[in-house]
């Protein structure tokens, strides 16, 4: 029965795509080389099929056949290679209608995929640390037997030469911002440190779920408290900035140290909204002069 259970384990890319289920952790490559390799493909074919249209529009204007002369004007002489023989135009627009739009649809493609968040310095680290755990591949072919995953006789994936070409899958606007990276998760990093003994980690069995299973080693925090925690430690620093500000100049009497505060005072609260938020420049300028 036992092996049985085991058999049935997910592995591989099911067993991965389990787990960045639960964890909403999931990361993958951007190529983001060969993303601009076959940007730059694509703009050489338009480069030579732009100078081969203009080549073929100067034989057709000195050609002195009417049909063939009339192709700037009339479109229905240009895409009729039975009126217009000998005009390659319209064969070449085609080709360039063809490729222009698989090049803008790179540029818009490769732009959209740049805003997409890139993971943070500990989810990278458990990204390695899962591929690369020795617990995880004591079951026969292990986990990570798919080939791209575990570099079995080629490439590997997700090798830290990559790290910085990695998106954050399942991610909002504010799990990843400077507010989540510098306070947030290292708060939950201390919080862990304190529970961790009565917080079960994830079960290698992500199918039955079974608290006496061999575990990941990974204990799952809900985004749902995560983002929670965010806004609340936002809320306060926007409150206590201000207080502060306000309670330091009630008490200051020196007139010249309160110029002095005050400008100090509006940098931080600068800084502080460029920083932390994701308010743009005229945003900050706006609330700053206010």
């Amino acid at each position: 029965m036992s092996e049985q259970k085991t058999s049935n384990r997910l592995k591989g890319y099911p067993f991965l795509a389990k787990l960045w289920s639960i964890t909403q952790d999931g990361i993958a490559r951007k190529f983001s080389h060969l993303a601009i390799l076959n940007i730059l493909y694509l703009q050489a074919e338009l480069c030579h099929l732009e100078d081969d249209f203009m080549y073929e529009r100067g034989k057709d204007l000195a050609s002195g056949q009417t049909e063939r002369v009339d192709c700037d004007w009339n479109w229905f002489l240009l895409k009729s290679p039975d009126l217009n023989k000998g005009s390659k135009q319209w064969q070449i627009a085609l080709d360039i209608r063809e490729r222009l739009e698989q090049y803008h649809s790179a540029l818009l493609q490769y732009s959209e995929v740049l805003k997409l968040p890139s993971p943070t310095e500990n989810q990278r680290r458990n990204v390695f640390g899962i591929l690369g755990s020795s617990s995880l591949t004591n079951d026969g072919l292990g986990k990570f037997q798919s080939l791209d995953l575990a570099g079995i006789n080629g490439p590997e994936v997700y090798q830290k030469r990559w790290s910085k070409d990695l998106v954050l899958l399942d991610a909002m606007e504010e799990d990843n911002d400077a507010l989540s990276r510098w306070i947030v998760h290292p708060f939950f990093e201390f919080f862990h440190l304190i529970r961790k003994r009565s917080k079960k980690p994830i079960p290698q069995d992500l199918e039955s779920g079974t608290g006496d299973d061999e575990s990941l080693g990974i204990c799952n925090y809900s985004s749902h408290h995560i983002r929670a925690v965010n806004h609340v430690v936002g809320a306060l620093f926007a409150a206590v900035l201000p207080l502060s500000s306000i309670i330091i100049l009630y008490k200051v009497q020196d007139m010249d140290l309160k110029v002095v505060l005050v400008c100090v005072f509006t940098i931080l609260f600068c800084l502080a909204m460029s920083i932390l938020s994701k308010s743009r420049r005229i945003e900050v300028v706006a609330a700053t002069a206010a």
